[in-house]
């Protein structure tokens, strides 16, 4: 519409620069909310401790899930144990620790996408882009 003004009604003028005004404020307020979500995003990850502890057992069949990472347990474990995530040989990993001995035993790791974060995280860093 506008690489074409000058076969513009003057109607159309004012109605194209009145969209064009709305879209730079649609386009600002997007910004700010992608900053707060940004910001709250980056808090949230301060926050949180990537370590689950566990006093009493872990029954089989139950599936851990970290960022990036998920793991299913096969077999029964007893408490107290803590599960966190680490990375072996460059490969992560999700590792259950018994408390009293310091134990560790390493459970099958698999990727896993978590679609609805993945997504902000595209979002977000097309914005810096």
């Amino acid at each position: 519409m506008l690489e074409n003004q000058k076969r513009l009604t003057s109607e159309q003028k004012e109605r194209a620069t009145e969209l064009l005004c709305e879209a730079t404020e649609l386009e600002s307020d997007a910004d700010k909310v992608l900053e707060e979500l940004q910001q709250a995003r980056e808090t949230a990850e301060a926050k949180a401790v990537q370590q689950i502890n566990v006093a009493g057992e872990v029954h089989p069949n139950v599936t851990i899930r970290f960022p990036g990472i998920q793991a299913t347990t096969k077999k029964h474990f007893a408490g107290p144990v803590k599960i966190v995530p680490r990375e072996i040989e460059g490969q992560k990993t999700i590792t259950l620790v018994h408390a009293d001995s310091g134990s560790a035993h390493t459970l099958e790791s698999r990727p896993f996408a978590d679609e609805a974060v993945d997504s902000v995280a595209r979002l977000l860093a097309e914005k810096r882009a």
